[in-house]
């Protein structure tokens, strides 16, 4: 009657080693209830045993998600090396598991968009299935400004400054755990005041589709909308919504952005000993960059012959 569930064990677990640590740790608990907690929490920890992890496994990689997999082994991992250490098992049961077991090895990505292709990505936000002006938006300011998906889809409105162009965005939401003042460029500041129409009342800049004043939109929502995206790209090779960032650097790359101002647009903290001494923001140089990138997609939305050199683009004013 005195044993400890795994559900308890997950629910102790977090609590002490992952909401005091974590940037975002409901990313974590989300992760833990739908692939673990779900499945076995009802068990005693001390009646885990590997055929169960196998299972849990074998349950992911059922829904079509190897790297997911992945990261749910070393959650098990480490979960139950917590139940070790507190004396609830002797064994962890999940310790004889590799990735082989999971998802398998995991190939770091590549994948960047080119500009013939952000031109069908264009076209595939306004013509896919079900894909709403707010989600044409918050695709179009995800790849303008390359922040990660949940940086702006959990963003509150009190965060932006429209009068002073910038997006104050805190350290606890960024992966890196800095605050950063990303410049906003004009045609992203029209695109932000946009899609605040659709939020109302709300704090949040993207609220949830079902709760507009209590809550952010999920991180869920962008990722059902893809599969929609990439119909309308049937020739081109998958990509992810993480992609649009490396598609912004490849492109930086390519009209002439100096590479550490690029690092910096993607909140990337300078390597080595310069990044120990350099705390320079350099917010001048990324406000220009970041004006050059948003003008460029501009003209690729637009139609404007793309060939012409950046200078070009700023004289014509796109």
């Amino acid at each position: 009657k005195n044993a400890i569930h795994v559900s308890e064990l997950a629910a102790e677990y977090y609590a002490r080693q992952i909401e005091p640590t974590y940037n975002h740790p409901e990313l974590f608990r989300s992760s833990l209830q739908k692939n673990i907690v779900a499945l076995i929490g009802k068990m005693k920890v001390e009646d885990v045993r590997p055929r169960h992890i196998d299972s849990v496994l074998q349950d992911v990689l059922e829904r079509g998600s190897p790297t997911v997999a992945n990261d749910v082994l070393r959650m098990l991992k480490r979960l139950f090396d917590y139940a070790v250490v507190r004396g609830m098992i002797e064994v962890n049961p999940a310790i004889s598991f590799g990735a082989k077991d999971a998802g398998g090895k995991e190939q770091g990505r590549n994948r960047a968009l080119s500009r013939d292709e952000l031109v069908m990505f264009f076209k595939a936000l306004r013509r896919g299935r079900g894909i709403s002006r707010e989600n044409e938006l918050t695709f179009k300011i995800i790849l303008a400004l390359g922040v990660r998906k949940m940086e702006l889809c959990a963003a509150e409105w009190a965060e932006f400054d429209l009068d002073n162009e910038v997006w104050h965005l805190p350290g606890s939401r960024a992966k890196n755990g800095d605050d950063i003042d990303i410049p906003l460029p004009a045609p992203v500041i029209e695109w932000i005041k946009e899609i605040r129409l659709f939020a109302g009342d709300s704090r949040w800049l993207i609220p949830a589709r079902r709760a507009r004043t209590t809550a952010h939109v999920s991180r869920a929502t962008l990722n059902m909308v893809m599969p929609s995206v990439l119909k309308e790209m049937a020739d081109v090779e998958p990509f992810s919504i993480h992609d649009l960032r490396r598609t912004m650097r490849t492109q930086m790359a390519a009209i002439g952005i100096d590479p550490v101002i690029a690092e910096r647009c993607l909140n990337h903290k300078i390597p080595g000993i310069e990044g120990i001494y350099n705390r320079h923001q350099y917010f001048d140089e990324r406000k220009a960059a970041l004006a050059r990138w948003a003008n460029l997609l501009v003209a690729l939305e637009s139609g404007v012959d793309y060939n012409v050199m950046p200078f070009d683009l700023e004289r014509r004013k796109v």
